[in-house]
């Protein structure tokens, strides 16, 4: 955690310093994953270590390789200004919150809809941070397919976890490329029929990997 925190930190620094004017009122979200394995030998379960701030949410799913049905997970809660932990760090760092629909973080700039982000300096004296939070992690275990799929909100705003995890599942491991752009295209179709037209920025990073019994 010492060294992701570090790292965030470092990129922040970076953008602010190369784009001191645009970072005041303009950032990102960003959401990391680090597939390794533990014992350092290359053989033995792999292990699965995630970072985000903001709500370009990481959802993990796996199933049997005999079947079944997917268990999928949200590795940690998108960083909303409403929510209830940084709804408290914000108010102790002198922020206030608009309650309305998406709940903001107000500041001299206008509002944010997250609460942690790279850029948007302008709201850091009112409470946002790019202080990364580092969910518990994952060990892939063999006999289990698995699933990692890293989207922005433009996806989560309409799909839910479970019904990404099942449109991708519907393609083999080795067409995730095409799996990936099916849900890319369905989370855009959705934006189209519920919001006249207008559409959220939509990213969609996808990883398979099927791990026989005794990985």
């Amino acid at each position: 955690p010492v060294a992701v925190s570090a790292a965030f930190h470092e990129v922040a620094g970076k953008i602010k310093k190369a784009y001191p004017k645009e970072t005041r009122a303009s950032g990102t979200t960003a959401s990391v994953a680090f597939l390794d394995c533990p014992s350092g030998s290359g053989k033995g379960p792999l292990r699965l270590r995630a970072a985000f701030v903001g709500d370009s949410s990481i959802v993990y799913g796996r199933r049997s390789v005999e079947g079944g049905a997917w268990q999928v997970r949200q590795l940690g809660v998108d960083h909303k200004p409403d929510r209830e932990d940084e709804l408290q760090r914000i108010s102790a760092a002198g922020g206030e919150v608009w309650r309305g629909d998406p709940p903001r973080l107000l500041c001299s700039v206008g509002g944010l809809a997250m609460s942690r982000s790279l850029g948007d300096f302008a709201a850091a004296e009112c409470g946002l941070t790019c202080e990364p939070e580092v969910p518990q992690e994952v060990i892939l275990e063999g006999g289990f397919e698995h699933m990692l799929l890293i989207c922005s909100d433009g996806v989560w705003d309409f799909i839910e976890p479970v019904t990404a995890v099942r449109l991708a599942a519907r393609f083999p491991p080795q067409s995730a490329q095409v799996a990936a752009e099916k849900l890319a295209v369905k989370a855009q179709s959705r934006w189209q029929e519920n919001e006249s037209g207008m559409i959220d920025d939509i990213t969609v990073c996808m990883v398979r990997i099927v791990l026989g019994k005794g990985t």
